[in-house]
Order: C-alpha cells, then sequence, then structure tokens
C-alpha cells in the first residue's frame, strides 16, 4: 500500500525533473515508468492521459515546489502575489505548465488549490459585508489575475517583465475591490468604530 502511493509522488517528482530539460509534451510515460522503476502501463494506470498528467502535475509543482506563502489582510495578499510573479520568473517552465493546466477542462475531481481557498478566506474575513454572490465575483477575479496564466498572458503576450506583471496585477485587484461597496469590507467598519 505504501508503494501505491508513494508511486504518482515519484511520477510527478520525475516529471518536474524532466520539465527542466524538454517540454512537456516531449516527456514520454515510457521515461517516466523507467526513471521511477515501475511500467508504462502504471504510470497510464496512474495518470490515463496527458491531461491527468498535466493536471496533476501543475497541482504538484503548486503544493510542493512554487507554494504560495500564507497571507492574512489584503497587503499581504499582494504581496503575497507579486513574489509568487517572481518565483514564476525563476522556474518558467513550472509556471508555463502551471498555466497551461489552468487553461484546460478539468480532468477529475474540482478540488480547488491551497490559493484559491486562501483568496476565499481573506475575501469572506476582509469583505463580510459582501453578498454571496459578488464574494463569489470578487474572489474568481482575485484569483484569475493572481494566477500563473494571468503571470504566463503578461510575460509572453504582452512582453511584460515581472515589475510590469506585478503593477499591472495590482492595479486590476484595486480595481476589483473597488468595484464593490467600501462599506462591505472589514476596515471600513473598523474605522467607522474608532473613537
Amino acid at each position: 500500500m505504501g508503494e501505491h502511493l508513494a508511486t504518482p509522488e515519484a511520477i510527478l517528482t520525475s516529471a518536474a525533473t524532466l520539465l527542466r530539460e524538454m517540454p512537456f509534451d516531449d516527456i514520454a510515460y515510457r521515461s517516466l515508468g523507467e526513471s521511477v522503476g515501475v511500467s508504462e502501463r502504471t504510470v497510464y494506470r496512474h495518470f490515463p492521459t496527458r491531461p491527468h498528467l498535466l493536471s496533476a502535475l501543475a497541482r504538484w509543482l503548486e503544493d510542493q515546489v512554487l507554494p504560495p506563502p500564507t497571507f492574512t489582510d489584503w497587503e499581504s495578499f499582494l504581496h503575497v502575489v507579486e513574489t509568487r510573479f517572481s518565483d514564476f520568473d525563476r522556474a518558467p517552465s513550472y509556471a508555463h505548465l502551471m498555466a497551461r493546466a489552468e487553461a484546460i477542462s478539468p480532468v477529475g475531481p474540482d478540488h480547488s488549490s491551497f490559493f484559491a481557498e486562501a483568496v476565499r478566506a481573506l475575501v469572506s474575513t476582509a469583505a463580510p459585508g459582501l453578498a454571496r454572490r459578488d464574494a463569489g465575483r470578487l474572489c474568481a477575479g482575485l484569483v484569475n489575475v493572481a494566477s500563473a496564466q494571468f503571470w504566463a498572458r503578461c510575460r509572453t503576450g504582452l512582453d511584460m517583465d515581472v515589475e510590469g506583471t506585478s503593477a499591472a496585477f495590482r492595479r486590476i485587484a484595486e480595481q476589483l475591490r473597488a468595484s464593490f461597496p467600501e462599506t462591505a469590507f472589514a476596515s471600513h467598519r473598523a474605522a467607522e468604530a474608532a473613537p
């Protein structure tokens, strides 16, 4: 049983190593199996299609290699995303793979990432006065502009450096926040209650 649980992790670790040397589409299941010491069939059993492997590898990279630091308030969220974009710049092959995975349809159960759940918690705490639908819209917008896909569009499509990408993110995030009533945010209520 322990070996069964370790095999997918070993395959993903091997795929991440190979990703530094070649594009994702060139990583063969046979090579993954050989590097882990299992058959190609075993790799297919864990990741039946390339989209399954892509999705799992992107999630693994975000959890193990490029985990976002925690944040508890609006300013720390903005700083964390800017740091995240710098991390993406240092590991572009990983960031591009994560962006690609964000663009495909889910292939398994839809589990939110740690980052998306942290954004939901931030919005719930920082904007307790927002209606549920508005809170969902704000969360979706913030997760979108803080994503590897946003970073990749800015870096590749618009040829922006990390500072420009971070500035664009900050502007959009502030505009998203400003599109909702300030009275919905906890900081506004705390300022009203202060003597």
